[in-house]
């Protein structure tokens, strides 16, 4: 036998005997058991003040595009073996202060905050509801529509992100 059948060989039987595993499979950091092969993701509804209309489509539209760019797992329109669903509950703007509780210079935080609930039917443990929320500092004149435009897509990545981390980081 060449070295390239022993080669070929050893690689067809570990493919073989791993195969026989049951294996999770893991992407970024996040652990996802073999037994969760369906997802659902609900529309996220505005119940916020102020919030562009796409803000709801926006949100729901990145968290399903993340979970088929980065997971195997299949979208479903019904109720999967794992379910989001929530709304959009702060779309706003804070004065900045400083330590002493002082108005800084014309300068205010950007907010947006997301209710998610996880409901895992594959091991209801693990379900939760929790508040997301971040931001950015803008400029103290920058309108809601202008900071969302100049910071949403980079606020609902990092939602994500934190969604992600609470729903796989446990498993």
């Amino acid at each position: 036998m060449t070295s390239n059948s022993k080669m070929a060989f050893i690689i067809a039987a570990v493919l073989f005997i791993s195969s026989c595993f049951n294996v999770s499979y893991n992407f970024k950091g996040f652990t996802i058991p073999p037994e969760v092969e369906t997802i659902s993701i609900q529309y996220f509804n505005n119940t916020s003040d102020y919030a562009p209309a796409s803000l709801s489509q926006d949100f729901t539209q990145e968290l399903r595009d993340r979970f088929q760019r980065e997971t195997n797992l299949i979208l479903t329109d019904g109720v999967g073996d794992i379910d989001f669903s929530g709304e959009i509950v702060d779309f706003k703007s804070r004065v900045t202060t400083t330590e002493a509780d002082e108005f800084a210079a014309g300068r205010q935080n950007f907010i947006i905050g997301i209710n998610v609930r996880y409901t895992s039917y594959i091991d209801p443990e693990q379900d939760f509801e929790s508040k997301f929320t971040q931001s950015r500092e803008v400029d103290g004149d920058m309108t809601l529509a202008d900071a969302y435009e100049q910071h949403g897509e980079e606020l609902l990545g990092l939602i994500i992100d934190d969604i992600f981390n609470k729903a796989f980081a446990n498993w």
